[in-house]
């Protein structure tokens, strides 16, 4: 595709990216459709004035006969977000994996967080990351890869993975051999880190029901677990970088009236920072509840506390006797599939 300076930021975007996926991932109520318009979201009304000219192309058009909103997908991101039209492009390059466009350089519009020799994880790398612990190859390949997801050959002289906001406002790295850092840490914020931004929250617009977890084993774990049980594309897993007092207050409203589930860490910094996010994410209209993972000694003497333990150091047939387990992603939610959780060994 011809990406020359000449092409409007809709051209540079392929055929394949059309105006109702996008619209529909950013606040267009696909059931509000009469049979020639939808609700606007852009103002207040009780009849459908919105209407859609070639829905299903790259460049079609909107235009609401209500407020007079008008424009192409670009034009909508950037009226529901208040950003630039450049600021829109590079939201939808990075929801939809498209990478970096040449014509805009290679960081515009990022955050701070830099992390030298950064790059896409090889086959054998991740499988090596997943087999001790059994994570999923297949659900962190295509969830996690290559927006998230990123293998960092030499960091603080030991090889890493880093869990990244594709928006680079913030970076966790952890050891590959799980050790914990020389400094004694498990994991380590890159420079610059925004620790109150949930990793993965770029996304959450496409999503009504979210599961938000604490650390990178966890959210490793929770991403496999959806896969596993067929809820990936139900459910949006997202991560705390650590037990942080609030989440952004700036992104707090994108979990306006959603489904959240918060899986806790079982000690006292854990449940304290899951109950200050519960409160916070109630304040907008979320419906939010916390899970918190039963506290199992085990055969070394140690305590499993968190949604990972439960699966790498608990013995299977302890594991499969445990109600928490069973009720984990179940979100008794109208609508909502109540699945029994399939638990593997």
């Amino acid at each position: 595709m011809n990406t020359g300076p000449r092409l409007t930021f809709l051209q540079r975007l392929p055929e394949s990216v059309t105006l109702l996926n996008i619209l529909a991932a950013h606040g267009l109520n696909l059931n509000s459709f009469n049979g020639s318009h939808y609700l606007c979201p852009f103002h207040s009304e009780k009849n459908p004035s919105l209407k859609l000219n070639n829905p299903d192309s790259r460049d079609g058009w909107f235009y609401c006969f209500g407020c007079g909103a008008t424009g192409d997908m670009i034009h909508w991101v950037s009226r529901k977000y208040e950003i630039s039209k450049a600021a829109a492009y590079r939201r939808l390059r990075v929801e939809r994996g498209l990478g970096p466009d040449e014509c805009l350089g290679s960081r515009p519009g990022l955050g701070p967080v830099y992390i030298g020799g950064l790059r896409d994880f090889a086959d054998q790398e991740l499988e090596r990351l997943c087999a001790p612990r059994t994570f999923s190859c297949e659900a962190l390949k295509k969830q996690l890869c290559p927006l998230i997801l990123k293998y960092v050959p030499r960091y603080s002289r030991q090889n890493a993975y880093a869990l990244c906001d594709p928006f680079r406002r913030v970076a966790v790295l952890r050891r590959m051999d799980g050790q914990v850092w020389s400094g004694g840490e498990k994991a380590k914020n890159a420079p610059g880190s925004n620790t109150k931004i949930p990793i993965g929250v770029h996304a959450i617009a496409s999503f009504a029901n979210v599961m938000l977890c604490e650390g990178g084993p966890d959210y490793l774990r929770l991403v496999s677990l959806l896969h596993e049980c067929d809820f990936s594309t139900d459910v949006l897993p997202l991560m705390m970088p650590s037990a942080v007092p609030k989440i952004e207050p700036r992104l707090v409203n994108c979990f306006a009236d959603k489904r959240v589930r918060i899986c806790a860490q079982n000690d006292e910094s854990g449940i304290a920072a899951a109950r200050t996010w519960q409160d916070q994410l109630e304040t907008v209209g979320a419906i939010a509840d916390i899970w918190i993972p039963p506290r199992i000694q085990l055969a070394d003497g140690g305590f499993a506390k968190d949604l990972d333990d439960l699966f790498w150091k608990l013995d299977p047939d302890v594991r499969g006797r445990l109600h928490e387990v069973h009720t984990l992603i179940n979100l008794k939610i109208r609508l909502f599939p109540a699945r029994e959780l399939s638990i593997k060994s």
